[in-house]
């Protein structure tokens, strides 16, 4: 499902012009890069925040696990520091396929709803982060707490703040009323879908972990100001739990009717996550 997704993001990025590697790299992943590569205080020196005034406390705004690993795989002969980000993305992603299946079967045991799972979480909205130098793979890392520190660089650095779903209700009224961009209109719907695949595990009686996990998800994501357009990517740690009711559901269905549905969405996915990064100018 990775290689669909970067395949049409390779295709896209040829279009515009822009190497691949740039784009698998862009964004949060140049910080990460120059933190495994000079260590936060290195990175500091020269940061900039949301509103590109120097704030030398901007990388702490990033978990140290990630780029910790890149450095050490990094130190091997032959690799360059791009490279060994995407090799810890991706071997991140494999390692997490064998939990989702686990989390699947809790739900219901028959092997065809974890492996479609599965599929469906890999080609999710945003899910191209998965294979860029990005922390969407380690997952358990990224919703892991650690304190007031890192609260207060994200808020004054970055803009994030709580602010009881204000922001994310003017994006959605004006992804839906005004003449929105693409990525804008596309983007609340996922948002939308996200909450309806929350409320539908709920209903449904999920393992209540589970409910409680893909509902503290969207309620975060919701509730939390910085960048809105942003949103379905924050929602991908938790796609592998609200995505399970369409799992189960799709199951149940005839094989062609799995394969259908199953390339509709990871072809629209992929596209929309493309577009992301080698069309819209903004960061995800």
């Amino acid at each position: 499902m990775r290689l669909v997704g970067v395949g049409v993001l390779a295709g896209m990025a040829a279009r515009q012009g822009v190497p691949l590697l740039g784009e698998l790299t862009a964004w949060d992943g140049q910080w990460y890069l120059g933190i495994a590569e000079r260590g936060y205080d290195g990175v500091g020196e020269a940061s900039l925040d949301a509103d590109g005034q120097p704030y030398s406390s901007a990388p702490y705004g990033f978990f140290p696990l990630y780029p910790g690993l890149v450095s050490a795989v990094a130190d091997v002969p032959g690799l360059s520091t791009a490279t060994a980000g995407l090799i810890v993305s991706s071997v991140a992603g494999l390692a997490g396929v064998p939990a989702i299946m686990r989390i699947a079967a809790h739900v219901d045991p028959r092997p065809r709803v974890g492996l479609l799972l599965v599929v469906l979480a890999a080609g999710a909205p945003m899910a191209i982060t998965l294979s860029m130098v990005y922390t969407e793979a380690l997952w358990v890392a990224v919703i892991a707490r650690t304190g007031q520190t890192w609260q207060e660089v994200e808020w004054v650095g970055w803009h994030f703040r709580w602010d009881f779903g204000a922001e994310a209700l003017e994006w959605i009224t004006r992804g839906l009323l005004d003449d929105s961009p693409v990525m804008v209109t596309v983007g609340v719907c996922v948002v939308l879908g996200a909450m309806s695949l929350a409320a539908l595990g709920a209903v449904r009686r999920l393992p209540w972990p589970l409910v409680a996990y893909g509902a503290g998800i969207v309620v975060l994501m919701l509730g939390s100001s910085g960048i809105p357009h942003a949103k379905p990517r924050f929602i991908l740690v938790g796609a592998f739990v609200l995505l399970i009711p369409v799992a189960v559901g799709l199951a149940r269905r005839r094989t062609s009717t799995q394969l259908a549905a199953l390339t509709l969405f990871v072809l629209g996915c992929a596209w929309y996550s493309a577009h992301a990064l080698a069309v819209w100018r903004y960061a995800i």
